[in-house]
């Protein structure tokens, strides 16, 4: 034999025995199917003497016939391409033991995209019913299912065994029961499930292993889509995004021996129904909650992101809470939730978990669904699975927020997106000198809607309205109710409610360019008003009215009550705001300000009118070349122009009257060689001035006629 062909003859035989090793992973003995090694298909079984192979658009469908399959190896079924059919011997049909690993359908990624198997996986056909295992996996076996259905009868699908592993990655992973029947269960009696989704018709998830991620869960028309064991331990239970509410469920949850389950972020909130999984039974008790992720983005008007804004939730008691007490765990939901967030330098905060109904059972009893013990106590706004909640937000800088009616449910995080207006009202832009304020305390009464204000320096109004805002959005966002400030804001006002102002002794407030007055319900306590208050006050009490003169400088300044004769202030060589705070009603009060070099400035108030009397200073200077202004022609001039008034008041007369008046004549007189104003010019005009007044009054009669 020549070497080339000895050559030949030992790759021929290697070859038959690497394909051979592999065909050889499905073997027979009995009735007992059993696949070793590696298969990444069921082509293997076309070894099997009776397994019989078909084709059924495109797919290749392998049916075993009465078997029992048992994986002790790898093994892949991609529905897409193949379908297994199994028929009914006895007791299981499919068993993964030992180290053996079932992978039902593929991951395909394309552009990006990830999507997963459909069609018929594998196909049990008709068993009797009742609580016998019919899929089974123990000790090492692992179960990867990206997608791809199982159909079965009736029966039990479990997973026994804390070294158990389970993959369930998506919504196509579905299991179809094609009896209904609350002994149909998946059994999840291992440590180690870990689901991103998965599809269960007609059959009850019965959770038992602790180590779960039950993310993703879709039942269809079961019994009970959430179940438990007596073997169950007593530990909080997380199913995340679960879509099962709404589904032709005859329960969602079902109450056994402590059950704890919660659900975050179901699909319909709490729209689920709950009740014991033994009617009538005493084990038939447990504590479930509904939670939803909501997290807040602010923005500005440009569309920048608000740090520091925070968000406030309170839910809503309606009378139906109740505290759960069993096994030494304690659920105590008798107090309101509150939930706040802040947000960062992108505008948006923390996510937080919002309940929105919680259905405590502390003794199983026979009561229906979602009635009796077994009835929701809803946290939302109406009582009722609607999950309505108000959003209120605040920002130090920015105009308070309701977002009102906001829907907590979807198996996502629940994101709201608001836009905040500036705060007009503020004064000091940067927060931190808004906390760097002294001499005011605000306190809140938490017990109702009151409080008190104290002044222990000296601020201005525009000081405590941002000392007022800093206080709600940092210390106290709930005070005196989550929608309010401790001051509202009408014009130049602050009007502090049910809020007591306190001035201390040495303190005092002052008005500034926004704010001039405070009017509150409740009687001020003032140490000394003439030294610690420059503001206009309005309280229980009456009325401190302000005098305020903006902008003097250097001015001697004389205020006077004319109808009792009495200064009320007279100060010299004063500059800047001068406040003068009173509780009068005169009718007639005097302001006198002189300066030198300067012209003088007066008015006359009457303080009935108003509480505010503000006017800003302007004192022209004086000039030796002004000269005098009072000269015989400006007089002329004057004389002139109501002589052309008169006439036409005149004729607006005759036109009303429907007849001819007597002419006026008036005598003008002639000062040759005079300059300046003359008395006779200024008795001219004065009585030019009483005809005009004397024809305006007659034609107002006439129209009032």
């Amino acid at each position: 034999m020549s070497n080339v062909y000895s050559l030949k003859y030992y790759l021929v035989i290697i070859a038959v025995l690497i394909t051979g090793s592999l065909q050889a992973a499905f073997s027979i003995s009995g009735s007992v199917i059993t696949q070793t090694g590696t298969d990444t298909d069921l082509s293997g079984l076309s070894s099997i003497s009776g397994v019989t192979i078909s084709s059924q658009t495109g797919v290749n469908v392998y049916n075993i016939g009465n078997r029992r399959l048992i994986v002790q190896g790898t093994l892949t079924i991609d529905p897409e391409k193949e379908m297994l059919i199994i028929g009914y011997d006895s007791g299981e049909l499919v068993r993964v033991e030992g180290s053996g690993h079932l992978i039902i359908g593929k991951e395909i990624i394309q552009n990006g995209f990830a999507r997963y198997s459909e069609g018929m996986a594998i196909f049990l056909e008709d068993t009797p019913q009742g609580f016998t295992n019919r899929f089974s996996f123990y000790n090492n076996a692992t179960f990867t299912w990206n997608g791809g259905v199982i159909s079965i009868y009736a029966g039990k699908f479990g997973f026994y065994g804390d070294t158990v592993t389970v993959r369930a990655k998506s919504s196509n992973a579905k299991l179809i029961y094609r009896t209904q029947d609350p002994e149909n269960q998946i059994r999840q009696e291992t440590d180690d499930f870990i689901s991103t989704g998965f599809s269960l018709i007609h059959g009850d998830l019965t959770i038992v292993g602790t180590g779960q991620q039950l993310n993703g869960y879709q039942p269809t028309q079961s019994t009970g889509a959430i179940a438990f064991s007596s073997a169950t331990p007593n530990v909080d239970v997380i199913l995340k995004g679960y879509e099962g509410g709404g589904r032709g469920n005859t329960v969602d949850i079902k109450h056994w021996g402590g059950s704890r389950p919660i659900l975050i972020n179901s699909a319909l909130g709490s729209n689920l129904i709950c009740g014991p999984h033994i009617s009538g039974h005493g084990n038939a008790y447990g504590v479930a909650l509904v939670k939803q992720e909501f997290k807040l983005t602010a923005k500005n008007v440009a569309g920048n992101g608000i740090s520091n804004a925070k968000f406030f939730i309170k839910d809503t008691n309606h009378g139906n809470r109740e505290t759960y007490s069993k096994e030494g765990h304690t659920v105590n939901n008798s107090a309101d939730k509150i939930y706040t967030g802040v947000t960062n330098s992108s505008g948006s905060t923390p996510t937080v978990e919002i309940l929105l109904a919680a259905n405590i059972v502390n003794t199983g009893n026979s009561d229906a669904p979602n009635t009796g013990s077994y009835a929701w106590d809803y946290r939302g706004k109406n009582n009722d699975h609607s999950d309505l909640f108000d959003v209120n937000v605040w920002s130090y800088k920015h105009s308070y927020v309701q977002l009102s009616n906001i829907e907590m449910k979807g198996v996502n995080e629940k994101e709201v997106s608001t836009t905040l207006f500036d705060d007009p009202n503020i004064t000091k832009a940067n927060e931190s000198d808004a906390a760097a304020i002294s001499g005011i305390a605000v306190t809140h009464n938490t017990s109702d809607d009151t409080g008190t204000i104290t002044i222990t320096g000296t601020v201005t109004l525009c000081d405590l309205y941002d000392k007022i805002k800093y206080d709600k959005v940092n210390n106290n966002i709930n005070e005196p109710t989550i929608s309010t400030l401790a001051t509202t804001v009408t014009g130049k006002i602050l009007k502090l409610g049910n809020y007591q102002l306190i001035l201390a002794e040495g303190s005092k407030i002052q008005p500034c360019y926004k704010f001039e007055k405070i009017e509150t319900d409740v009687v001020s306590s003032i140490h000394d008003a003439n030294t610690n208050l420059e503001i206009a006050l309005e309280d229980p009490n009456g009325i401190y009215k302000l005098i305020r003169l903006q902008d003097v400088i250097s001015g001697n300044v004389t205020i006077r009550d004319e109808t009792t004769d009495t200064v009320l202030k007279e100060i010299t060589n004063f500059t800047g705001d001068l406040n003068l705070v009173l509780q009068s009603n005169s009718t007639n009060v005097s302001v006198y300000l002189t300066r030198d070099g300067y012209t003088n400035w007066a008015t006359n108030i009457d303080l009935t009118t108003d509480e505010v009397f503000s006017f800003i200073i302007n004192q022209a200077i004086l000039s030796e070349n002004l000269g005098n202004a009072a000269t015989l022609e400006n007089q002329t001039a004057e004389l002139f122009l109501m002589r052309k008034i008169l006439q036409k008041s005149q004729a607006i007369q005759t036109e009303l009257n429907n007849k001819t008046e007597s002419t006026i004549n008036l005598n003008s007189i002639n000062q040759p060689g005079a300059t300046d104003a003359t008395m006779e010019k200024q008795e001219e005009l004065l009585e030019l001035l009483k005809l005009i007044l004397g024809k305006t009054i007659t034609v107002r009669e006439s129209m009032n006629n």
